[in-house]
């Protein structure tokens, strides 16, 4: 697995467990996403204030803006997956 695949991996679950309603379990997750990736392209540090578990930022992070309007128009929205991960996940061909 390359360090990609981990980020997005680590990234689907944290999503999941907070969209589950497991905020704490979720938290735990988006602290090791950040660990993983301390610049934050998922944006982890916004997830974990807007479910009150840590401190609001001032700003959203430069990777996840970055990511959210630099390469986003790289892939197929049909393709992209429901998470922010940082690539198409999908593996149809085209992206």
């Amino acid at each position: 697995m390359d360090d990609d695949d981990a980020l997005a991996d680590a990234y689907d679950r944290a999503l999941g467990l907070e969209k589950s309603g497991d905020h704490e379990a979720a938290a735990q997750a988006y602290r090791k996403l950040l660990t993983l990736d301390p610049d934050d392209h998922c944006g982890a540090a916004i997830r974990l204030a807007a479910m009150g578990r840590g401190e609001t930022p001032k700003k959203a992070p430069d990777a996840y803006v970055a990511m959210l309007f630099d390469l986003m128009p790289m892939y197929s929205m049909s393709c992209w997956s429901t998470s922010l991960a940082i690539r198409c996940r999908c593996r149809c061909g085209r992206c």
